[in-house]
């Protein structure tokens, strides 16, 4: 045997069998709605297959994850004012807070304060990471972006 290791899992109403390294890295998943078995590697193929031989029933599918279709894109993609590409990070809360202070004095601090600065922290470790070669991988096919997207 590989050492490969199932482990089931139900997110989102979806029941999935994952396959995973000793070290705990995925390698492939089953989707036992679809009967579609996601290899993210074509030298785990046949190892994936024996490690989940005990829980397919009947014919599957057998690939690399399916590519998303421009709908499933278009579905994703945000409104230009809540991009943070073109946008400065709190830059509508900043405009939010300007025309409508709040009161001075409150037993609560005004929540929008708290998400302000949640943005402008989010906002300088982006621009952090931007000096490494570029901006995050979240939309190409390559196997550490799908399996970020797995956990």
């Amino acid at each position: 045997m590989s050492g490969l290791r199932v482990v089931p899992t139900w997110r989102h109403g979806q029941e999935r069998l994952y396959v995973c390294l000793a070290d705990g890295r995925n390698v492939a998943w089953y989707d036992r709605e679809a009967a579609r078995v996601n290899v993210l590697g074509e030298d785990w193929r046949e190892d994936v297959l024996d490690a989940l031989g005990p829980f397919l029933t009947g014919p599957v599918t057998v690939g690399p994850p399916p590519v998303p279709t421009p709908a499933e894109l278009a579905r994703l993609t945000l409104h230009p004012d809540d991009d943070l590409a073109p946008n400065r990070p709190g830059e509508a809360l900043v405009i939010d807070l300007d025309r409508d202070p709040g009161p001075a004095h409150r037993l609560r601090p005004d929540p929008r304060r708290r998400a302000l600065a949640a943005e402008q922290a989010v906002g300088e470790a982006l621009d952090r990471l931007e000096g490494r070669g570029g901006t995050p991988c979240t939309r190409c096919r390559c196997p550490e972006a799908i399996a970020s997207t797995i956990w």
